[in-house]
């Protein structure tokens, strides 16, 4: 409390060693004298104060002190007889080492007398009267301390006009709190003006009593995080009845003892601190998630009601469930959990003041019995001999897992006869589901959640699916080659019996390069098919042929056997001159190629094959007599394989070689 006094004056610069406070004569109002009084961090100087003196804003300083101003050796005999203790103070100032009483405690008790007494300040020499100042004219003042050969700035004071004494207004934001037996009251701190505080107090038929026997000075104090902050309450007026009506004012007193205007009065009516009987005999029933208190209470005339508080542990603060107090005709209050598990509760009882009494805790175990979310978004993708299911992770708090369920088909109801597929919950929001390879069912996929205490979901959405095919059917197997009347070819195999087979691809070879087999179906010959007639076949020459099926994923069978035959008749004479100097031209403006070849008389025509390597050749032409060949089905990124067959009418064939283009 005296540390607050000496320090609230204290400078907060970094040059200053002090504040300087100025008022106009409160003693004499027709004088023109300004009184100036200061608080240095040492108290006093050896080398004893100076006072000057600035009009307005200007920095042109006049000396005002004749000589410097120090303690006196005497105190008044009329102070003296007011505070004897100001005798001995004084004997301190002067006889004690300068370092010593900066240390010591004495130096506080002097600064809170010369705060108290202006007397004592002018005995102390930190208190001057200017006698020379005009009225009307504002003035700054500034204080100087010497010790040794150095002067320091205790500070300047704030401009002051000259003239008429004004009280300084009361404290500002007064705030009164009554308590049990006690009022607490707030203000706002304004060291600038004034340094305390009086506090006056009111009650029933008697008379207005100061209750600060000294003006209440409030110290800032260091928090446990290092901040500078002042306490929670000024001032606490204690042992007081609740019953009667209070009235409170307030005035500051500023740093020459002079106190403010009074606040306006403060009224505190009566106010009820006892809190009503608690309730009794809580019980609790349990219903899924609605728990359902009951209790006794013998009612009092000022209860309104109960408030009911729960929490989930025993160091949890309670929070109060109910928004409005549950009717004193009301001994009972069904609650609505967010989620299972164990919760205390308690119910106190509520008094028109707002006093509550609160009920001894009861525990009560809430089970779950309240299945997790339906999994949502279930996607089911087919892969080589497995399934893979994915779907959205669900956000239930006390989720276990996911199980997954399979069934064969459904009918167009919806109805299916699920299986589990797995034994142990899935703990993530994927599953693969591993099949034979071989399998060709379609399948139906669903998903459900299971919680931690065996709670589980309805299933999601259904997601059907098939897994890909990846056998090929089995080789077909030529049985015999015919040679018909009109020259042509009759191949003939056994039929494949796979239920997804597509059709067949028939390849052939003649004896001028038997192992240079081509394609001769130009569409897939259809599944129900066991015969192929060859009519592009010329007499004299042997052909080969060999089979391939394809199902309707595009597997392909291993070839079939080779068989052979050779058309009756004699083969033509002469050899055909090879197809020779065949060109490739790309124009890629026009995104066409052009297929160039030499001529000759022995060839009756021409037909152009391409295809995707060499090794797999279509007739893209029909027979030509030209020499070339503009070929516009083209698609960018591929490369296409070229060659050119030569035909004399007779059975005989000249191939080109093989070219090759990139478009």
């Amino acid at each position: 409390m005296i540390q607050s006094v000496v320090c609230v004056a204290q400078s907060r610069g970094n040059n200053t060693h002090g504040e300087v406070f100025v008022t106009n004569d409160y003693e004499d109002h027709r004088s023109n004298e300004i009184f100036v009084k200061w608080f240095a961090n040492k108290v006093y100087y050896p080398g004893g104060f100076d006072v000057y003196r600035a009009v307005g804003t200007s920095n042109n300083w006049q000396k005002l002190t004749q000589s410097r101003l120090r303690p006196r050796k005497e105190v008044r005999p009329a102070l003296a007889a007011e505070d004897p203790d100001l005798v001995p103070l004084l004997r301190i100032v002067n006889e004690r080492p300068y370092e010593e009483f900066q240390e010591g405690i004495q130096k506080v008790i002097v600064a809170l007398k010369a705060l108290h007494s202006n007397d004592f300040a002018q005995t102390l020499g930190i208190f001057f009267k200017d006698r020379n100042s005009e009225k009307g004219v504002t003035y700054r003042y500034r204080v100087t301390g010497h010790i040794g050969n150095r002067e320091e700035l205790i500070n300047i004071s704030e401009p002051i006009i000259c003239g008429d004494y004004k009280m300084i207004d009361p404290p500002q934001e007064i705030q009164f709190k009554r308590i049990k037996g006690a009022v607490q009251v707030n203000w706002k701190p304004e060291e600038k003006r004034y340094y305390g505080v009086n506090i006056y107090r009111k009650e029933g038929h008697l008379g207005w009593q100061k209750i600060t026997p000294q003006p209440r000075a409030i110290q800032q104090y260091e928090d446990q995080n290092g901040d500078i902050r002042y306490p929670e309450v000024f001032y606490t007026d204690t042992n007081l009845p609740d019953s009667l009506e209070l009235l409170y004012i307030v005035g500051a007193v500023d740093y020459f003892g002079n106190e403010s205007a009074l606040s306006n009065e403060i009224k505190l009516p009566p106010k009820d601190f006892d809190a009503p009987p608690p309730p009794f005999n809580l019980k609790a029933s349990i219903r899924i998630l609605q728990p359902r208190l009951t209790w006794q209470y013998v009612h009092e005339a000022d209860h309104i009601g109960f408030n009911i508080y729960r929490r989930k542990n025993l160091t949890e603060t309670f929070i109060k469930v109910n928004d409005q107090p549950v009717s004193r005709d009301s001994l009972t209050y069904t609650d609505q959990l967010p989620e299972p598990g164990g919760y205390y509760y308690k119910v106190a009882s509520v008094d028109a003041a707002g006093n509550e009494n609160a009920s001894g805790l009861i525990f009560m175990e809430v089970r779950d019995v309240s299945p997790p979310q339906v999994p949502q978004n279930v996607t089911v993708i087919s892969d080589t001999g497995r399934v893979i299911l994915s779907w959205t992770a669900n956000t239930d708090p006390d989720l276990k897992g996911y199980f997954i369920y399979r069934a064969l088909h459904d009918d167009v109801k919806g109805n299916t006869e699920f299986v589990v597929v797995n034994k142990d919950p899935v703990l993530n929001n994927t599953y693969i589901d591993e099949l034979p390879t071989n399998v060709r069912n379609r399948f139906v996929y669903a998903v459900a959640a299971e919680d931690t205490l065996f709670n589980r979901s309805a299933l999601s959405e259904v997601g059907r699916v098939r897994l890909p095919d990846i056998h090929a059917p089995q080789a077909p197997f030529i049985k015999t080659i015919r040679v018909n009347e009109d020259g042509s070819l009759a191949v003939e195999w056994l039929a494949n019996a796979e239920p997804d087979l597509k059709g067949y691809h028939i390849y052939r070879s003649d004896s001028s390069d038997a192992n240079n087999f081509q394609q001769v179906n130009q569409a897939l010959y259809p599944p129900g098919s066991y015969r192929y007639i060859d009519r592009g076949v010329n007499p004299g020459v042997r052909y080969n042929y060999y089979i391939v099926a394809e199902d309707e994923n595009g597997n392909l069978s291993s070839p079939s056997n080779i068989f052979n035959a050779i058309v009756k008749g004699t083969a033509a004479s002469g050899a055909l001159r090879q197809v020779n100097r065949v060109k490739l031209n790309y124009n890629k403006r026009r995104k066409q190629l052009t297929i160039e070849w030499n001529g000759d008389g022995s060839h009756k025509g021409y037909v152009v094959y391409r295809g995707n390597s060499d090794q797999h050749l279509l007739p893209v032409t029909g027979m030509i007599q030209e020499s070339s060949f503009v070929d516009k089905n083209l698609e960018d990124g591929r490369t296409y394989w070229y060659q050119v067959r030569a035909f004399d009418g007779k059975g005989g064939i000249s191939r080109s070689e093989i070219l090759n283009q990139e478009i």
